[in-house]
């Protein structure tokens, strides 16, 4: 068995407005542009009225040589999201409004 030592433990909580698919997808983007495989092990959505609330969890992994990979777990959960409209420049968009909390647990192997 390999031995594990975490190297890194993070928490970011954000609310407020946000675009959920542009933030998905660049973080699902720097993952894989920095060659990391990024296995989704769970998504569930639970939807109440309007509001809806996300939960994603993520491992990506990169092997650094023939004696060690890194591995990045990511839990994201997103509560009371809803979809806005918003004036951006005069010119009308729908985003998102909502609390995000990301943790992120970096795992040397």
């Amino acid at each position: 068995m390999a031995e594990r030592d975490e190297v890194a433990k993070e928490e970011v909580e954000y609310s407020g407005l946000f675009d959920f698919p542009a933030l998905y997808s660049f973080a699902h983007s720097w993952f894989r542009n920095e060659e990391y495989g990024v296995n989704e092990d769970e998504y569930t959505e639970k939807v109440n009225a309007e509001k809806r609330d996300i939960r994603i969890i993520w491992k990506a992994t990169k092997k650094i040589s023939d004696y060690f990979k890194i591995e990045f777990g990511l839990n994201f959960e997103i509560s009371n999201m809803t979809e806005v409209q918003v004036e951006i420049d005069g010119r009308k968009d729908k985003t998102n409004k909502g609390k995000i909390t990301i943790r992120i647990k970096g795992t040397l192997i």
